[in-house]
C-alpha cells in the first residue's frame, strides 16, 4: 500500500521547527554527549554536499505516515552530525528538514530527505522503520536530503544519483585572489542566488558555493539569473562590505544573461567572475576601485543630494490594481541596489527624485499585496516592449525631464512556475509611446502596434540590423528601420499595422552599404524555403519575430547561402555525437545522427559556421526509437513543417519527423493519423510501433482537404464534381464506400468531425449574383437525422470549423478581417440557438481543440498559438524562448 507520506510531510517543518526540543547536550565546537548508559540513542549524519547542515533539524515519528511527531532536534555542527535520544521503545520514522535560508520558513531552496527514501519521484520507496529498544544505541541512520522546494512551494525530487538532473554548474572565479595553500581567501562564505528576473525580484532558491568556489544546483526547466556573493558578515544578503558576480558579466557596467536550462540536462560552464563590491553606503562599485574614490563617489553623492530632478510618471498595467507597486531608478545596468526607488499610488502615478545621470528604471506590481512576487505579479522595463527578455534603455536625466514624463508599461508577468512571461496586449490597451521615449506631460499616448523577435547569426555576435518591410516577398520594395540589438539580439520596433514580409540586413563592417561579409534573413526562411508573411496590428506588437540569417555576400557579390548547425538542430534535434577537429586553419564538427543515419560537417568561416559534406549511413537504431513509448498526459501534437508531419508533446518535448505531408488530422487517442502526401495522396499512419501507413485515397480521388472521423473508421474529404464545383464525401475505412453530403450548396471547404462523428461541420460559398458576395459561411451536416444547419450568416469570409472535443455545442471558426483572420466562438443552448463571440485579439488561423476541451490550438504568423475558450491566455506555444514554428496544428491524447 503506498502511503500518502509525500503530501502530509510538508507541513510539518511548520509546526516541528520552533518547538524542536534541543536534545543535543553540546554546542558548537564541543563533543557531543549522546546518552546514558541505560537510554537508547539513535545517530548519524544529515548529507547534502555543499549546503551549510547547521541550518538542519531532524524530527522523529511513530507512523509511517508521518503524522504523529515523537521528539526533534536542531543540528549545531556544519558536517551534519545528529544524535538523539529516544526514551520509549519502538519503531520510528526519520526525516531531516534544511531551512537553507535560514528564515524559518519552508520554502523555495530549503531541502528534505527520509530516511530509507533515496529518489522522492519514486512513489514505490517508503520510510524505513527504525526500531529501538530499551539501551539500543543505533549509529549510522544516515538521511540524504532527496527533495528540495520549488519557487511555488511544492516539492521538487533532487536526482538519486551524483549530481542533478536538470539544472546549472559552474564555478565561481575571483581573480588576483592567491589559492588557499598560499594563504589566500577562499570561497566558504560563497552563496549563489538564482532569480527569475532580472531586477532581482523573485528569488528562486540559493545555494553555497564550495571552498573551490564550484557550485552546483537543481532548478526547473526555465531562464534564470545567477548573483554570486561573498557574504563577509553572514547576513545571507548583498549589503555593504560583500563582493560580488553575475552571469553574463565580464566586467562591470555590462547588463545580467540569463541561464537557459532545458528538463533533464544541466547547464554547465556558467562561471561567475566576482567584479563587484558593495561600499560602505551599499552602491555598487568595481572591485578595483580603491578606497579613496569612494570617498570621492560620497562627496559627489552629498553634493548631488542638493540637486536632485524630480520625475514624474506613470505605470501602466491595464485592467490591474497598481496600488502595491515600486519604482526603482539603478545607476549601473547590474541592478543590485537602487540609486532611488518610489511607491505608486493606487493609479500607477509616481515621483522620483533622482540626481542627473544615466538610469535603468524598472516598475514591479505585487498585484495580491503578499510581499514576495508569485503568480500574477508583473514587471514592466523603461524603453522595452518585453521585460521578460530585455533589459531596460538607459534614460538620461537632466533638467530638461522636469516638464516631461516617463511611463512604465508592465510587459511580463510571473506565471505558476515563477518564469517571467511575455505579456501581449490586444487593441487599444497599451500606447506606443510609452514604450519608446519620455514624452510630454501634456501629450496623448498613440497606439501601439510593430513587433519584437530576435536576430541571430550563428556563429557571430550581432549589435546592429536593418529591417525591411515589404508587402510582397520579393522585396522589391519596402521600408527601411534601423535597430539597435541587445547582447542576446532581442529588439523591439514600431511598424504601421498591415500584412508584411520581413527581411532582415546585417551591415557587418557598419559602412552603411550592402556589400561582401554583410549578411541576410527573411521571417520564415530558414525552415520553409520562403518567407512567411507577418500580420502587424493595431494596438499590438507581434512578439516571437525571430529571423536568423541565412545567406552572405561574397567578393563577388552574388549571395551564397549560409547552412548553419542551427538549421540541422531545429530539423533533427541534437545529435548523438560531436566531434571536433580542425581542417588546416579552420575549426571542424562532425554531428552523428546514429538512428537517422546522418552525419553532417560544419566548418568555421568568415561568415559563420557552414555546412560543408553530408553522409549518410544505415541507421543503428530502427526510426520508431525516436516516437518513446510513454505517452505525455498533457497529450501530442501534430503539425505541418518545411512540408512535413512533425509531432511533438505538448510539454515540447519529444520532437519527432512522422512523414512528408500537410493538413494532418487523427483519432482522438492519437493512434491513427491521416495526412495528404507532397504529390496530393492521402494516407493514414498507425502509431504503433510498426508506424504503418496506407493509402486511403490516390491523388485522382483526393481533393485539397480531407479530416479523419475520431474512431478512425471513415474520413471526410472535398473533391471537384463534373460541374466543376467543389463537393465533400465521406468515405468507410472500413467498407470502402462513400458518398457526397446531400447539400444544397455548391461549394464545400474544410471538414470537421464532432467529437461523437455525428456532425460533419464545413464551410461553404452560397449562390450569388455578386461574386464579391461569395464569401463562406459555416455550416454543419447532422448525419443521424439527414439535416443541414447553417451556424453563421456574416457578410464576412467564415471558415476552417472545429468541434470541441468534449462538447458538440461548441464551436470555433475563423472569421475575416481584410487579409488576415481572427478565431470565432459559437456555443449552442439546449434549443440550437447560436451565441457567437470574438475570442483572439491577435488573428489565427486553421484552429483545433485540446483533446480536454480547455484549450483551442491554432495558427498565427506560422507560429502555433494557443488561447481558452473564454478568450484568455492567449500566447504562442514557446519552448526554450522560442515559439513552435509550424502550422495546421492538430491535438491528440
Amino acid at each position: 500500500m503506498q502511503l500518502n507520506f509525500r503530501y502530509a510531510v510538508i507541513s510539518l517543518f511548520f509546526i516541528a521547527m520552533f518547538s524542536a526540543i534541543l536534545l543535543f547536550s553540546a554546542v558548537y565546537g564541543q563533543e557531543v554527549e549522546l546518552a546514558t548508559a541505560e537510554e537508547a540513542w539513535i545517530s548519524g549524519n544529515v548529507i547534502w554536499e555543499g549546503f551549510d547542515l547547521t541550518k538542519a533539524s531532524v524530527q522523529v515519528y511513530r507512523d509511517a505516515k508521518l503524522k504523529d511527531l515523537y521528539t526533534s532536534g536542531i543540528l549545531l555542527k556544519p558536517e551534519g552530525m545528529y544524535a538523539l535520544t529516544i526514551e520509549d521503545p519502538g519503531t520510528y520514522y526519520i526525516v531531516a528538514f534544511v531551512d537553507n535560508n535560514s528564515n524559518g520558513q519552508f520554502d523555495a531552496g530549503d531541502g528534505m530527505g527520509i530516511y530509507g527514501v533515496k529518489n522522492w519521484a519514486d512513489r514505490d520507496q517508503q520510510p524505513k522503520p527504525v526500531k529501538v529498544e530499551e539501551g539500543t544505541k543505533l549509529p549510522g541512520i544516515d538521511i540524504q536530503i532527496i527533495a528540495t522546494v520549488d519557487a511555488q512551494g511544492g516539492m521538487r525530487p533532487l536526482s538519486p544519483e551524483p549530481g542533478v538532473v536538470t539544472g546549472i554548474s559552474g564555478k565561481l572565479i575571483w581573480q588576483n585572489v592567491p589559492s588557499e595553500e598560499e594563504g589566500g581567501k577562499q570561497f566558504a562564505n560563497a552563496i549563489i542566488f538564482v532569480y527569475s528576473d532580472p531586477s532581482w525580484n523573485n528569488r528562486i532558491m540559493q545555494t553555497n558555493a564550495k571552498g573551490t568556489g564550484e557550485y552546483e544546483l537543481s532548478v526547473p526547466a526555465g531562464r534564470y539569473y545567477l548573483l554570486a556573493v561573498i557574504d563577509e558578515n553572514n547576513s545571507n544578503l548583498l549589503d555593504v562590505g560583500d563582493k560580488f558576480g553575475i552571469w553574463g558579466m565580464t566586467k562591470f557596467g555590462m547588463f545580467p544573461r540569463a541561464a537557459k536550462v532545458n528538463e533533464g540536462s544541466v547547464t554547465r560552464g556558467r562561471n561567475i567572475l566576482i567584479i563587484g563590491r558593495m561600499d560602505i553606503t551599499g552602491k555598487p562599485l568595481p572591485l578595483d576601485t580603491g578606497k579613496q574614490d569612494e570617498t570621492e563617489g560620497q562627496d559627489g553623492e552629498a553634493a548631488s543630494m542638493e540637486a536632485r530632478i524630480v520625475l514624474s510618471g506613470n505605470v501602466i498595467w491595464p485592467g490591474h490594481e497598481l496600488k502595491y507597486t515600486m519604482v526603482q531608478a539603478y545607476s549601473d545596468p547590474s541592478m543590485t541596489a537602487a540609486t532611488a526607488q518610489a511607491k505608486t499610488d493606487n493609479r500607477g502615478k509616481f515621483k522620483l527624485a533622482v540626481p542627473a545621470g544615466d538610469y535603468y528604471v524598472v516598475a514591479a506590481v505585487d498585484t495580491d499585496g503578499d510581499g514576495k512576487y508569485t503568480k500574477g505579479d508583473g514587471i514592466g522595463s523603461y524603453g522595452v516592449a518585453n521585460a521578460a527578455e530585455q533589459m531596460p534603455k538607459k534614460l538620461t536625466v537632466t533638467e530638461e525631464l522636469k516638464n516631461k514624463t516617463i511611463s512604465l508599461v508592465v510587459t511580463a508577468e510571473f506565471d505558476g512556475s515563477g518564469q517571467l512571461k511575455p505579456i501581449l496586449y490586444g487593441l487599444g490597451q497599451a500606447p506606443l509611446s510609452e514604450f519608446t521615449e519620455v514624452a510630454p506631460a501634456e501629450a496623448s499616448a498613440t497606439s501601439l502596434a510593430g513587433i519584437s523577435g530576435r536576430i541571430t547569426w550563428e556563429g557571430l555576435e550581432i549589435s546592429k540590423a536593418t529591417l525591411i518591410f515589404s508587402k510582397e516577398p520579393r522585396f522589391t520594395s519596402g521600408i527601411k528601420t534601423p535597430l539597435q540589438l541587445d547582447d542576446d539580439g532581442l529588439y523591439n520596433c514600431s511598424a504601421p499595422p498591415g500584412d508584411y514580409y520581413i527581411m532582415a540586413i546585417v551591415d557587418r563592417n557598419d559602412n552603411d552599404l550592402v556589400d561582401a561579409g554583410d549578411g541576410r534573413g527573411r521571417y520564415g526562411e530558414g525552415y520553409w524555403g520562403t518567407p512567411q508573411r507577418v500580420t502587424v496590428l493595431e494596438g499590438r506588437v507581434a512578439p516571437f519575430i525571430n529571423i536568423n540569417v541565412t545567406e552572405a555576400l561574397n567578393q563577388d557579390g552574388r549571395i551564397i547561402p549560409i547552412k548553419a548547425p542551427g538549421s540541422i538542430r531545429f530539423r533533427y534535434g541534437e545529435p548523438g555525437s560531436i566531434y571536433k577537429g580542425d581542417s588546416i586553419d579552420r575549426t571542424t564538427q562532425e554531428w552523428w545522427y546514429w538512428s537517422r543515419g546522418l552525419a553532417f560537417t560544419f566548418e568555421e568561416t568568415d561568415a559563420g559556421w557552414n555546412l560543408i559534406d553530408t553522409y549518410e549511413f544505415t541507421p543503428t537504431a530502427p526510426e520508431t526509437e525516436q516516437s518513446g513509448t510513454e505517452k505525455n498526459p498533457d497529450g501530442m501534437l501534430y503539425y505541418t513543417f518545411d512540408k512535413s508531419i512533425w509531432a511533438v508533446d505538448a510539454d515540447g518535448t519529444n520532437r519527432r519527423w512522422i512523414a512528408q505531408g500537410t493538413r494532418p488530422t487523427a483519432t482522438l487517442d492519437g493512434s491513427n493519423l491521416l495526412f495528404i502526401d507532397t504529390r496530393g495522396n492521402i494516407y493514414r499512419v498507425g502509431m504503433g510501433d510498426d508506424l504503418s501507413d496506407e493509402l486511403v485515397l490516390s491523388r485522382r480521388e483526393a481533393g485539397l482537404e480531407a479530416a479523419m472521423s475520431h474512431n478512425g473508421k471513415a474520413v471526410a474529404f472535398t473533391q471537384d464534381s463534373d460541374g466543376g464545383h467543389r463537393q465533400m464525401i465521406l468515405k468507410s475505412l472500413d467498407t470502402g464506400e462513400g458518398s457526397a453530403l446531400p447539400v444544397g450548396v455548391k461549394d464545400l471547404y474544410d471538414p470537421a468531425w464532432s467529437h461523437d462523428d455525428e456532425l460533419v461541420a464545413y464551410s461553404a460559398s452560397l449562390p450569388s449574383d455578386n461574386p464579391l458576395e461569395r464569401n463562406r459561411d459555416i455550416f454543419y451536416y447532422d448525419l443521424l437525422n439527414g439535416r443541414t444547419e447553417q451556424v453563421s450568416t456574416s457578410p464576412l469570409d467564415e471558415y476552417a470549423p472545429a468541434w470541441s472535443t468534449i462538447d458538440r455545442r461548441s464551436l470555433v471558426y475563423c472569421r475575416a478581417e481584410g487579409e488576415h483572420a481572427q478565431l470565432w466562438i459559437v456555443k449552442f443552448d439546449a434549443d440550437g440557438k447560436p451565441t457567437e463571440r470574438q475570442i483572439t485579439k491577435y488573428g489565427g488561423q486553421n484552429p483545433a481543440w485540446s483533446p480536454k476541451g480547455d484549450k483551442i490550438i491554432y495558427e498565427n504568423n506560422a507560429q502555433i498559438w494557443t488561447v481558452n475558450p473564454d478568450g484568455s491566455e492567449e500566447s504562442p506555444l514557446v519552448i526554450d524562448d522560442e515559439p513552435i514554428f509550424g502550422l495546421d496544428p492538430f491535438w491528440v491524447q
